[in-house]
């Protein structure tokens, strides 16, 4: 049977910390779009004392999970992005997190898990052709060094590039301040985060594709984006300047995705060449 969909909230709390919070049963509440966030705030702060440490803000993000099993994975990409000692929730709702389940999630959110996968096919690698009495030493050596070589090349092309990218460049063009302006701390460390992504992308795309002739807003797409970002409340009474602001961000955005489409489809291609060795 299908489970029924419930909310995973984001709470922004003070200190610059993050706890996500849902409840551990389906009910009305948890699918209403008029539901009380004084009421949870309060019951998080009751319950936890990472967030009785930290008093909450505000909800500033949603998403509906359908596996409680979800709710760690969202936690462990926000202590990837934003530090394991200021994200809680799920499995690590506790304000202090043992010794032993730190270690483990330092391990899990480092580089060595991908490093291990990567030692991992090329015991396969090994394995796969050991047997085979027409394959000598040497040619294994060749097939692991060829191996290794398209990694590279996969990972110089998009380094950290992956597909969530393009819904963060969604985010993006859809993100509203609200009606004072103010954005909280954590909307503006994901805009921050988004930024560099973008001169990332930027920089690796023009010293792939030739002919590709870079320009200053694509070097530094805060040059557009800023001001529809923290100023788009002083745009509302000059709505000719706001339309402009906003034509240059969809054709900034339409550029990027342009180049982040052309990037993982050669990222792809290195991962087929992979699977032919």
């Amino acid at each position: 049977m299908e489970s029924q969909p419930f909310v995973l909230y984001y709470l922004e709390l003070e200190n610059q910390k993050l706890f996500l919070f849902t409840f551990p049963e389906t009910s009305d509440m948890l699918i209403n779009e008029n539901d009380n966030s004084a009421t949870i705030m309060l019951q998080c702060q009751l319950l936890f004392d990472f967030v009785k440490k930290n008093p909450p803000l505000g909800i500033v993000h949603k998403v509906t999970v359908h596996d409680f099993c979800e709710v760690d994975c969202y936690v462990k990409k926000n202590m990837k992005q934003y530090g394991l000692e200021n994200v809680r929730g799920g499995t690590y709702s506790m304000e202090v997190i043992p010794d032993t389940l730190l270690e483990a999630l330092r391990l899990e959110l480092s580089d060595s898990i991908r490093l291990s996968t990567q030692q991992l096919i090329i015991n396969n690698l090994f394995k796969k052709y050991k047997d085979d009495k027409s394959v000598s030493i040497d040619e294994i050596k060749n097939k692991i060094d060829e191996y290794n070589e398209i990694l590279k090349k996969r990972h110089d092309l998009c380094g950290g590039l992956e597909r969530t990218f393009l819904t963060e460049l969604e985010w993006i063009r859809n993100f509203v301040p609200n009606s004072h302006g103010k954005i909280s701390t954590f909307d503006r460390q994901k805009y921050k985060d988004i930024l560099l992504k973008m001169k990332c992308l930027n920089a690796n795309f023009s010293q792939q594709k030739d002919g590709f002739q870079d320009i200053a807003q694509l070097k530094y797409p805060e040059f557009v984006l800023d001001t529809l970002f923290f100023h788009s409340h002083h745009l509302k009474t000059n709505l000719n300047l706001r339309k402009k602001y906003e034509i240059e961000k969809e054709n900034l955005l339409s550029k990027f995705e342009y180049m982040a489409y052309w990037m993982i489809n050669r990222a792809e291609e290195y991962e087929f060449d992979l699977t032919t060795i």
